[in-house]
Formats: structure tokens, sequence, C-alpha cells
């Protein structure tokens, strides 16, 4: 974007999560910017990881995305959203009152 200031800006910044959408093939990637130079910014180029890469990602590079940004800065979520992933259905804590699975959990033991 010419003109933009991405020295100042809070847009695309390191760690921020970002949806490569192509409807017509109905692909969906989220990646995290992974490098923010203003400069390459100004230029249109932007860094990311892949962080759910797509089975047939031979033909990645072929077709065209759509990019959307979180308007949530994902990076200090990152954490808490890991330790979730790793939990069994035995343990975590306080399922019931964290997933709404149930109307009225009561309180807590």
């Amino acid at each position: 974007m010419p003109g933009f200031d991405w020295e100042k800006n809070k847009r695309l910044i390191y760690g921020a999560l970002v949806c490569l959408w192509n409807a017509p093939h109905k692909v969906i990637i989220l990646a995290t910017v992974s490098r923010s130079d203003p400069e390459e910014l100004e230029k249109g180029w932007l860094t990311v990881s892949i962080e759910n890469p797509p089975h047939n990602c031979h033909d990645f590079t072929s077709k065209t995305y759509t990019m959307l940004e979180c308007e949530v800065f994902y990076e200090p979520y990152r954490v808490v959203m890991e330790a979730y992933q790793q939990l069994q259905d035995d343990s975590f804590p306080f399922k019931d009152h964290l997933l709404g699975w149930k109307k009225d959990p009561g309180v807590p033991d």
C-alpha cells in the first residue's frame, strides 16, 4: 500500500495470525507473520509461517489467496491454545464450565 506508514502501524506485525483463503479450491490455511519488515511490506512482501499445511501442498504457490488478518493479536494466546490441545477429555480442568456443554454446570469443586 503506497503511502502507508508501516513503521508506526500495528498491522501485520510479527506473531499476527493470518488466514490464507482460496474460495474456488476450498482451501483455508492458518499462518503467523514470521517476518515483518516495513520496507518489504511497502513493496507488498510478507513472510509467514504456515501453521496447518494443506494436504496437497505441491500446488500451494500456483493458487491465489485472499489474506485475512485477525484483529486480536494472536501471539499471547498461542501458549494457552497449545496447552489446551494437549489435554485429554478426562484431564480437562473445568471442562463443563469452559466448554459450555452443560446449560448450568453449577459451582466448581
